[in-house]
Formats: C-alpha cells, structure tokens, sequence
C-alpha cells in the first residue's frame, strides 16, 4: 500500500451496520465510502460500497481481522 499512499491523499469511512458475535468469532457487515486526491495533479475520485468481515477474538481479548470482502456500489471510472 505504500506506493499508493506516496501517490494520493485519502480519506475513508467505515459504517458498520450490523454485528453478530458467536463466542469468540464475529461478523461485521457493512459500508464504506473512500475518497482519493492525487498528489501529482490534485484529480479526486470518490468509490463506495460494501462490506463484510470476520473477526476472531485473541488471547489477550483484542479482535483481529481474520477475512475481509469487499464489493464496489458501480465499476471504477474509466472501466469497461
């Protein structure tokens, strides 16, 4: 991701929308919206969608990603 952040400015929101905890595993559902400024040339672009992650609790009782997805609301500009 890096080279991604040399290149844009960004900003991301997160919006959960629904939670579902079994023991120590969970789900999380829900959307996103990311807006992107180009260093270079100041062009933004703005993508939104979907999202849905599984989350395993630690020993320690701290939560981490165990698999995220994600899906587009509409193709990116300029795809086919």
């Amino acid at each position: 991701m890096e080279p991604f952040f040399d290149l844009y400015d960004h900003e991301m929101s997160v919006d959960p929308q629904d939670v579902r905890l079994a023991k120590d595993w969970g789900v999380v559902r829900g959307e996103f919206t990311h807006e992107a400024r180009s260093k270079a040339d100041g062009k933004r672009t703005h993508r939104s969608g979907k999202f849905l992650t599984l989350v395993h609790e630690q020993t320690d009782g701290s939560w981490k990603i165990a698999c995220d997805c994600f899906n587009y609301n509409a193709p990116a500009p300029g795809d086919s």
